[in-house]
């Protein structure tokens, strides 16, 4: 659903998910990389912002995916709930952005 949206939101300059409710793991990953990346990710998007996240491997595949292909994102706010040193560790090692995009990862 969140990729359609991405599909039909060419110029989205902002993207802020906040998750509240608990998914339940069962160490699949449920996040498939779509055919075409999203026009915002390659046009517009600057900030990304997700609150919520968990050291679950949907959630930072699918973070890393808007990280790396998204070619204007200037800034990026991850608050993890749970798993806080994982995520990081995660997301610092599988960003090949440049050292000139702010990732501020933090615990809730």
């Amino acid at each position: 659903m969140l990729v359609s949206f991405l599909r039909y939101a060419p110029k989205l300059k902002s993207l802020v998910i906040e998750k509240n409710c608990e998914i339940k793991k069962d160490g699949k990953s449920g996040w498939v990389v779509p055919a075409e990346i999203p026009t915002c990710l390659s046009t517009s998007l600057v900030t990304f912002e997700f609150r919520g996240i968990e050291d679950m491997k949907t959630e930072l595949e699918f973070t890393r995916y808007i990280i790396n292909e998204s070619s204007k994102l200037e800034k990026v706010k991850i608050f993890a709930t749970k798993g806080f040193k994982r995520v990081r560790k995660s997301l610092r090692k599988g960003s090949r952005k440049s050292a000139a995009l702010l990732l501020d990862i933090r615990s809730v």
